[in-house]
C-alpha cells in the first residue's frame, strides 16, 4: 500500500478539522449557529451523533490510514458521510457565517475524498474482497438506491409546502447518496475493481446514515421533547441489521488480508 502524499494528508486533515469545528459550534451554541429553533431541532441531534460516534472513528481511521487499508477505506467512507450530511445543510438553510465554514470544509473534503479514492489500489482491494457475497451486495446496493430514489421522487411530487431542508434533503439523497450507491452496484456487477472499493465505502455510509437515526430521535426527545417514533426505531433496526452483517463481512475480509 502506497503512502498518502503529504499535501493530501494536510488537505484531508484540514477538512476534518473544519467539519469538527462546525459540529462543535452547532452542538454547544445552537442558537448562535442555526437561525431558528426548527432548524436546530433537525441539525443539533445530528451534530451530537457525529461528535460521539463519527468523529472518533474518523480520527482513528485517519491515524491508521498510512499503514492500514481498512483504515484508509473507513476514513474515506466517514469523510464522504460528512459531505453527504452537510450537503443537506448547505442546500437547505439560509446562508450565514457557518455556511462559509462548511463550504470550505466541503470543497476541501470533496477534493480529498475523490483524490484518496483515486489513489487507492483498487485491484488489491478486489483481491481482498474476492470472497464476499457478490450477489447479495449487488442486490442490497441496488435495492437501497432504487427504493430510496423512488421514495424521494414520490415525496417531491406529493409535497406542496416544501421547506428548504426538504429541498436540500431531496437533492442530497438523490445525487450524493443514491447516485453513488447505484454506480457502485453497476461497477460491482461488472466486476470492476472500483466496485469492490465502493462497496465497502457505500455500505459503511448506508450503515451509519440509518443507524444514526436511532440516536437522532433520542437526542430530539431529550433536547426538544419531540416524541420518539417507535415505528422509525423498529424500521431502522430491521433495516440496519442485514446491512451491518454484510458490511462487517467486508470489513473482516479487508482487515484479515
Amino acid at each position: 500500500m502506497d503512502p498518502v502524499p503529504k499535501a493530501l494528508q494536510i488537505s484531508t486533515t484540514t477538512s476534518i478539522l473544519l467539519f469538527l469545528i462546525a459540529c462543535l459550534l452547532g452542538s454547544l451554541r445552537p442558537l448562535a449557529v442555526y437561525s431558528t429553533e426548527a432548524i436546530a431541532e433537525q441539525f443539533v441531534p445530528t451534530d451530537l451523533f457525529n461528535l460521539i460516534f463519527i468523529f472518533p472513528i474518523l480520527l482513528y481511521s485517519l491515524y491508521r490510514s498510512q499503514d492500514s487499508e481498512v483504515g484508509r477505506l473507513t476514513m474515506i467512507a466517514s469523510l464522504f458521510y460528512l459531505i453527504y450530511i452537510n450537503t443537506i445543510y448547505l442546500l437547505g438553510v439560509p446562508y450565514d457565517w457557518i455556511s462559509i465554514l462548511l463550504l470550505f470544509a466541503m470543497m476541501i473534503g470533496l477534493y480529498s475524498c475523490i483524490t484518496q479514492f483515486v489513489l487507492l489500489d483498487h485491484q488489491e482491494v478486489k483481491v481482498r474482497l474476492g470472497a464476499m457475497p457478490h450477489r447479495v451486495v449487488i442486490a442490497l446496493l441496488s435495492f437501497i438506491a432504487i427504493f430510496f430514489s423512488l421514495l424521494q421522487v414520490s415525496t417531491m411530487l406529493t409535497t406542496t409546502d416544501a421547506t428548504g431542508i426538504d429541498l436540500g434533503t431531496w437533492v442530497a439523497d438523490l445525487l450524493v447518496f443514491c447516485g453513488p450507491i447505484f454506480m457502485t452496484a453497476i461497477l460491482l456487477y461488472l466486476r470492476h475493481p472500483a466496485g469492490y472499493t465502493g462497496s465497502y465505502i457505500m455500505l459503511y455510509v448506508i450503515l451509519v446514515t440509518f443507524a444514526g437515526l436511532i440516536p437522532f430521535v433520542i437526542f430530539q426527545q431529550l433536547l426538544y421533547q419531540i416524541a420518539i417514533d417507535l415505528f422509525t426505531v423498529i424500521f431502522v433496526l430491521v433495516f440496519v441489521i442485514p446491512i451491518f452483517v454484510v458490511w462487517y463481512r467486508l470489513f473482516g475480509l479487508v482487515r484479515s488480508a
